[in-house]
């Protein structure tokens, strides 16, 4: 009988796929939703060259732009264009802000799911406090699909879908601020 159990054990964590692990580099449009509303973004992101990119639509001081925010964390710098009609500003300074990058290592496979008719894998992390984490990757090409984060202190969910995700290296121009462009520090 025990031979039996560890044998059916074994099949069904045979069945498990590998872990998922996040992409070194790649460019996607993100959709988040939270009880705030919705926001479309566009990130790009090169492990190798320690950089990070979101563009979109912001508000910052009252209006609305189109901001490209660049985080080039080996130089400890951010910097931001915003544009407008007509109107183009950049502003650098310290990074104050990250993208996460989600390690991985420590969720567990829940099944699967379909997402954007897309067969994907499931996989879910639970922290001591209660906070959670939802990943899903797609079946035939380990993408990123979604994700999902609920902080239960706050009682306040996100969902971020991918959707055009491009694998790979991105232009290296993505990641620098235009020559003939003066980059501000951020006005206080």
């Amino acid at each position: 009988k025990v031979l039996v159990l560890l044998a059916l054990v074994a099949v069904v964590v045979a069945q498990n796929p590998p872990a998922p692990a996040w992409p070194n580099q790649f460019s996607a449009t993100l959709i988040a939703e939270s009880r705030h509303g919705m926001e479309i973004r566009r990130l790009f992101y090169d492990k190798a060259k320690n950089v990070d990119r979101i563009d979109g639509m912001v508000e910052w001081m009252g209006e609305m732009y189109f901001a490209e925010n660049m985080f080039l964390h080996a130089e400890g710098k951010e910097y931001t264009m915003f544009h407008d009609m007509g109107t183009l500003m950049c502003y650098t300074g310290p990074i104050n802000s990250t993208i996460p990058r989600p390690d991985l290592s420590h969720f567990r496979y829940a099944g699967t799911a379909i997402i954007d008719y897309h067969s994907c894998y499931h996989w879910i992390a639970v922290d001591p406090l209660g906070n959670s984490m939802q990943y899903w990757d797609r079946q035939d090409n380990r993408e990123p699909k979604r994700m999902d984060f609920y902080d239960k202190k706050r009682d306040a969910a996100m969902k971020i879908t991918f959707h055009e995700f491009d694998a790979g290296a991105q232009d290296a121009s993505l990641f620098e601020v235009p020559k003939w462009l003066t980059c501000n520090p951020w006005p206080n």
